[in-house]
């Protein structure tokens, strides 16, 4: 089961963008730096009409929270690479395109490029 399914606390206001960084930052999923100068996933949510944090999100780790959107609808923020490993039990099938994706992340991508979106699809898998 997806995760975003069961979230039942939606934001009020949602904003996302693609920035360059101007300054080092933390990927909020993998935790690698963001070196300045690099393109990085910016979100901004408001909940009850107070605004919660901004998240930085490296574009590799985005790449994993874009296979989310499409097969899930979202993602929880802190919570892509946890979905990712939940998928991969469900569907063994999905270890390869997503197992690479979770590599990854826990070496902090060191010299990867950004990885394409698997088209793998837990659909595709249905028992």
């Amino acid at each position: 089961m997806c995760m975003y399914d069961g979230c039942e606390n939606e934001a009020k206001f949602y904003r996302h963008s693609v920035h360059v960084a101007r300054k080092d930052h933390k990927c909020v999923e993998c935790g690698r730096v963001i070196l300045r100068g690099e393109q990085y996933h910016y979100d901004f949510q408001v909940y009850d009409t107070w605004p919660s944090s901004s998240y930085h999100t490296c574009l590799h780790c985005r790449v994993a929270q874009q296979w989310l959107i499409r097969e899930c609808g979202g993602y929880l923020i802190e919570g892509t690479w946890e979905d990712i490993r939940e998928h991969i039990q469900e569907y063994p099938a999905l270890r390869f395109p997503l197992g690479r994706l979770v590599v990854g992340a826990r070496h902090k991508w060191a010299g990867m490029p950004v990885p394409p979106v698997p088209v793998a699809s837990a659909e595709d898998y249905v028992r």
